[in-house]
């Protein structure tokens, strides 16, 4: 079976329209584990960096939903995360009805998510500094069961990273995930933390990480 793998490689790209501090900032909440994953307490390893266990994914690849009224007058760019979903992958979005396990989205204390499906109602926050479809799709893919791409145990592979260009306090964000903690048999989704993100562009905007191969592609399992 084909699974497409995308790496989102400038899902935050840095825009005109918004300051670039309050951006940074809001992916980098200092109570959740690498800036923006709830429901964390710890670094974890993986190989193929989405989590293990039936119970953490989404029955046929459904994830019900519903839309805060704190987003109701802006929710474009979360349809738009949507679609890229829809287009190249098999998972669906659908508005909840009656659904026990949901995800809830709200503009909260910036962009963050919990990682895979945690049962009833889960929050997804795209709060100030978080309305760009890439940072849907980030945060969208979190709740899919995804950590951070750059976290991979075969992430030197991929990836060269100047640690000298990393942020005091920001080494958690390239630390190397073990592979007992992660699922083999799911294809992952490259979830970039990469690009113009808080992790991989310090506060003299100097760059932290390159990539080595295409950002596109197809992997069998």
């Amino acid at each position: 079976m084909k699974f497409l793998v995308v790496v989102l490689a400038l899902a935050v790209a840095v825009s005109a329209d918004i300051d670039y501090e309050t951006k940074r900032r809001a992916l980098q909440n200092p109570d959740l584990y690498d800036g923006d994953m709830a429901g964390i307490n710890g670094p974890f390893d993986a190989e193929r960096n989405a989590i293990p266990g039936q119970f953490y994914r989404w029955p046929g690849a459904k994830v019900p939903y519903e839309i805060d009224s704190s987003l109701q007058s802006n929710t474009g760019f979360i349809q738009k995360a949507f679609q890229n979903y829809h287009q190249t992958t098999c998972v669906r979005f659908v508005p909840r009805t009656n659904e026990r396990d949901y995800i809830r989205i709200f503009a909260g204390q910036g962009c963050y998510s919990h990682v895979g499906k945690t049962g009833g109602q889960q929050p997804v926050s795209l709060g100030n500094g978080c309305a760009f479809v890439g940072t849907a799709i980030h945060e969208l893919g979190h709740a899919l069961g995804f950590y951070h791409e750059q976290n991979r145990s075969d992430r030197d592979d991929y990836l060269t990273i100047y640690i000298n260009n990393i942020q005091k306090g920001m080494w958690i964000a390239v630390l190397l995930l073990y592979v007992w903690w992660i699922d083999s048999k799911v294809s992952a989704w490259r979830l970039g933390r990469m690009g113009s993100n808080p992790d991989s562009v310090n506060e003299r905007h100097v760059c932290n990480i390159n990539t080595k191969c295409a950002q596109m592609f197809h992997i069998r399992k």
